[in-house]
């Protein structure tokens, strides 16, 4: 989900990358408000550092033996190039992941 939002901020497809987000505040009510919010914070990134939290396999099966939600509730995903950039996506109702934030950020 982060890589293809980041994918359509790049190609400028700012409608499309409206789509895979939760619409609100952090991402723009709407697709213009979402390139507004870009241009101020997209850099050229070109590979996927990391993800927060680290959810092994040992923590997967236990959480689907106990009982308990098996995806973590949200997901931080980073990426660097030019910059470091942050994506946030969430997992909504439905078995729906969304973006909820991005920004880049200092190290």
């Amino acid at each position: 989900m982060a890589n293809d939002f980041l994918q359509k901020l790049e190609a400028k497809q700012f409608a499309e990358a409206f789509e895979l987000t939760v619409k609100q505040v952090y991402v723009g009510r709407s697709s213009d408000e979402l390139q507004e919010i870009s241009k101020r914070e997209l850099c050229k990134v070109d590979h996927l550092v990391s993800t927060h939290p680290f959810q092994s396999n040992g923590s997967y099966l236990r959480r689907l033996v106990s009982g308990s939600e098996i995806d973590m509730p949200q997901v931080q995903v980073e990426f660097a190039g030019e910059c470091l950039f942050g994506v946030a996506v969430r997992h909504l109702p439905g078995n729906q992941w969304r973006v909820y934030r991005f920004a880049s950020h200092a190290g």
